[in-house]
């Protein structure tokens, strides 16, 4: 598959600004708030324990440039989010 330049350098926007910011690393169920302005973009995250889910598809089909950014810096991989809710504002 292949991903669009564009889109590879807003990951690692993203990631880089995580990682600058000295975020935690997280190894357990998560959901994630996402909030996007024209300013700047703000992420909440929130460990749920031992959430389980029988969906196999990944929540990251609708925020998935985010999450890909992150992975690697927040999170091993994106499968540990379970939650995501976004707002543009």
């Amino acid at each position: 598959m292949f991903t669009p330049k564009t889109t590879l350098e807003a990951e690692a926007n993203i990631r880089d600004e995580y990682l600058k910011q000295n975020g935690p690393f997280y190894d357990q169920p998560l959901q994630i708030d996402i909030v996007y302005t024209t300013q700047q973009t703000e992420i909440t995250f929130t460990p749920l324990g031992d959430h389980t889910t029988k969906l196999t598809a990944d929540v990251d089909n609708l925020v998935k440039t985010t999450l890909d950014g992150l992975q690697g810096a927040a999170f091993e991989n994106d499968k540990i989010v379970m939650i995501v809710t976004a707002e543009k504002r």
